[in-house]
């Protein structure tokens, strides 16, 4: 048996620039978005009752938060309002069965915009303790060898590779 993932050893937030380079942006505790399907209430003759249907390959609002535990100040460009592209990095540390301790990384990929965000507080011996809220246009996920792709403006999900929508772009002459 594999290592078994533990938990997220460490953790850093960097902002893509011009593709290539990355600007490392501090510290924070960062929930991803929930990845719910858009879903129509179907009750045709012929069924016992209602289903909640969930669309094949159509996502709702996937939301990014951060809240900050160390911020630079290169971080106040993410309220900018053009598309920013966010690389979310952790360690995630695992135990064997043989007792030898490993690790893992784990990617987020987003290309998202700014929503909103707390400036913070001033208190004596703390931190500031700032957020900041994003839509997430593109999401990427890697981990262990799997990978998760979605792309909301250029209808495409990809599970470890293989695109879910391929039916869909044929129909639509993509």
């Amino acid at each position: 048996m594999s290592n078994i993932p533990k938990n997220i050893g460490v953790f850093k937030v960097y902002q893509v620039i011009n593709g290539a380079s990355k600007e490392f942006l501090g510290l924070a505790t960062v929930t991803l978005p929930t990845l719910e399907k858009m879903s129509e209430t179907w009750s045709p003759n012929g069924i016992n009752g209602e289903i909640d249907m969930p669309s094949r390959t159509q996502y709702g609002p996937m939301g990014l938060s951060f809240e900050w535990v160390s911020v630079e100040p290169e971080a106040i460009n993410l309220e900018s309002s053009e598309v920013l592209e966010l690389d979310l990095r952790a360690a995630v540390e695992t135990q064997g069965q043989d007792g030898f301790l490993g690790t893992i990384p784990y990617k987020v990929y987003t290309k998202c915009l700014y929503k909103s965000g707390e400036t913070g507080t001033f208190e004596k011996n703390k931190g500031i303790a700032s957020s900041m809220e994003f839509e997430v246009l593109y999401y990427k996920r890697e981990f262990n060898g799997k990978t998760l792709e979605i792309d909301k403006l250029n209808n495409i999900i990809k599970i470890n590779g293989v695109d879910q929508n391929t039916e869909i772009n044929k129909a639509l002459g993509a």
